[in-house]
């Protein structure tokens, strides 16, 4: 079933426990403010190497800082439902790429 996890920690223990299935996790970071092919394309590519995708989102403000003031087109909530519609990633975590994110925890 996949969802919506804002919290690092509870994110952390659902993979710990996953892994403990013995279940492959894979790690996906991005903005994806506007959905476009491209990005269904990276995402279907990157649940087909393991059991479990998680997808990281940047926070609005991390978007903004990359992306300029006009960003993002769609708040992080509305971004990460949208991650939910496409029924590929497992998980959806929101945090910032520049330091939000402890990507080392969560795909060791």
């Amino acid at each position: 079933m996949a969802e919506i996890i804002f919290d690092h920690e509870l994110l952390q223990r659902k993979v710990d426990a996953l892994k403990a299935e013995g279940r492959r996790i894979i790690f996906a970071n991005g903005c994806f403010n506007v959905l476009h092919v491209g990005h269904v394309r990276y995402l279907e590519g990157a649940k087909a190497l393991g059991d479990v995708l998680v997808v990281a989102l940047n926070t609005d403000e991390s978007v903004r800082g990359l992306k300029g003031a006009d960003y993002p087109v769609a708040p992080v909530a509305e971004r990460a439902y949208r991650r939910i519609l496409l029924k590929v990633s497992g998980e959806a975590l929101m945090g910032d790429a520049r330091g939000g994110i402890d990507t080392s925890t969560v795909a060791r």
